[in-house]
């Protein structure tokens, strides 16, 4: 009763997500972390408490036995580019791959894919022999796209997997305009490098889809968002740690690299200058603050209308759509005009206004 008065009311306390400052939501800021935490605050800050502070688990789809998990064709994938390219050693930016290239691509694809099929992570026999087939396809296209990538920005590849706060290597760390420090591991899946040194191009492969990155368009000094509003952080953070490896670096560039076979050939980011990184700052710090003062609103997203039905952009593909409550929508209307939640909503308002449309 008192639950469904305050959200008729509009009120935000204990029962719309006010936990309050408490010492066990302190984020403990020595500690690496990945940015996946924090993108999921930005996008909904109740679904966030309820997985990394309740630590209550997602569903498991039965369906999923049927075909590969997306989780292992993306490691499939990366393991095959990482591979070629180590194998290929670094290749000029204007060199185009040869037919002997694309055969090695080719059977490196048959050996990784006949190994996930014998370790039983493939799913049934016909529907993988039809994907090994889209696969080869699939990373043949990828070759185009290098060829073409490193044309335009004359640059050749320097480093696969470069791993940071990970086994004994260094974080990358960010100082926020309070004087905190926010440490952060991970792998950048690529850097290129230009002949002299002076232009970086980091790139982190996507196997999925590329619409739910559409928000991540910066064009320099402002214009669009590297952060997609808090909601996609591993950019800046490549972005980084690739400065810290070619500190001589004038320019740096961070994208998205969509190797999937439905958006293969796109990709997504821009430029990582002193906006970009204020930016990213500025967003961390919101984040990091919310956290730490116990502020978990259910943030729907906007209102749209997907498979036969009215749904929110944050709760279509949310594991906790059933236990949250069916008035979010409306709700939200209300919380967001909170004092409390001012910059939390200057944070998310932005994303609604600036995502450009599909």
């Amino acid at each position: 009763m008192a639950a469904a008065l305050s959200r008729r009311r509009g009120e935000f306390d204990a029962w719309s997500g006010l936990v309050g400052a408490r010492d066990d939501l302190l984020v403990d800021l020595d500690r690496p972390r990945s940015p996946t935490g924090l993108e999921q605050y930005a996008a909904c800050p109740f679904r966030f408490f309820l997985s990394s502070v309740l630590r209550i688990g997602g569903s498991h789809d039965p369906t999923e036995v049927d075909l590969i998990s997306a989780l292992d064709e993306g490691s499939l994938v990366h393991e095959v580019l990482e591979r070629f390219i180590l194998a290929a050693g670094p290749k000029p930016p204007h060199e185009p791959w040869s037919p002997e290239d694309r055969e090695a691509m080719l059977a490196l694809v048959d050996e990784v894919t006949s190994r996930y099929r014998s370790e039983g992570r493939t799913g049934r026999e016909l529907l993988w022999g039809v994907r090994v087939k889209q696969l080869r396809h699939q990373l043949l296209r990828v070759l185009d796209t290098d060829e073409r990538l490193r044309a335009e920005r004359g640059v050749t590849p320097a480093a696969v997997e470069l791993s940071f706060g990970l086994d004994d290597r260094a974080p990358v760390t960010l100082q926020l305009d309070d004087g905190r420090t926010v440490a952060f591991k991970g792998t950048a899946d690529r850097v290129d490098v230009s002949p002299d040194g002076r232009r970086l191009v980091v790139y982190d492969y996507k196997s999925g889809k590329h619409e739910p990155f559409l928000g991540v368009q910066y064009d320099g000094e402002g214009g669009g968002d590297l952060t997609a509003r808090g909601t996609k952080l591993q950019l800046p953070i490549y972005a980084l740690a690739a400065q810290r490896r070619w500190p001589d670096a004038e320019e740096v560039e961070a994208r998205y690299w969509f190797v999937g076979s439905r958006s293969n050939g796109r990709t997504l980011g821009g430029p990582f200058d002193d906006a970009a990184e204020r930016r990213f700052r500025d967003v961390v710090g919101t984040v990091v603050d919310g956290i730490e003062g116990g502020r978990f609103p259910a943030n729907p997203g906007r209102e749209q209308y997907r498979s036969g039905a009215w749904t929110h952009d944050n709760c279509g593909w949310c594991d906790f759509d059933r236990v949250c409550p069916t008035t979010r929508g409306e709700t939200w209307v209300q919380l967001r005009r909170s004092p409390a939640l001012a910059d939390y909503v200057a944070l998310a308002e932005e994303q609604h206004a600036a995502e450009p449309d599909g």
